[in-house]
């Protein structure tokens, strides 16, 4: 019935947002919104409405017990608040050109050894993506030659 259901949906959402953050993972809100490269404004907001109808107090009250308590089912809700601030503060530096050149792309492909993205690619329910589960290979810097040594009559004593 339509009341299991919300309650399965409740307390799975619940654990997996838990789940995420306990890697204290710096793109945590990659995993909690679920989100693909080349998200948008749009695609966030949508995706954070969903998660807030689902972890609201008014909605989710009575099931809060089965989701691991009143205090749980709200930190889970500020973690997704949180999320969605660092999620929009990252697509505006990005859509700006503001990013910090010393940070990665965080949907790059070398995400996937990290233990939450090998875990999206077991979850039957998340979409599996066209990224690949291992990185390409990097290739090396050039090894360099050392400095000559310089003759005894440069050498201090």
């Amino acid at each position: 019935d339509d009341e299991t259901a919300r309650k399965n949906i409740l307390v799975g959402e619940v654990a997996r947002i838990y789940h995420i953050k306990q890697y204290k993972f710096k793109f945590d809100w990659i995993q909690i919104f679920n989100l693909e490269s080349g998200f948008g404004e749009k695609d966030l907001e949508r995706k954070k409405r969903d998660l807030f109808r689902i972890l609201h107090p008014d909605k989710s009250a009575k099931y809060a017990r089965d989701a691991g308590g009143e205090e749980r089912l709200k930190a889970a809700y500020d973690f997704v608040d949180v999320a969605y601030s660092d999620a929009k503060k990252w697509l505006d530096q990005k859509n700006n050109g503001y990013l910090p050149p010393w940070d990665r792309d965080p949907f790059d492909s070398l995400h996937s050894s990290h233990p939450l993205y090998a875990h999206r690619q077991s979850h039957p329910g998340w979409a599996s993506s066209s990224r690949p589960t291992t990185p390409p290979p990097r290739s090396s810097p050039p090894l360099r030659k050392a400095p000559p040594q310089q003759p005894d009559s440069f050498r201090m004593r």
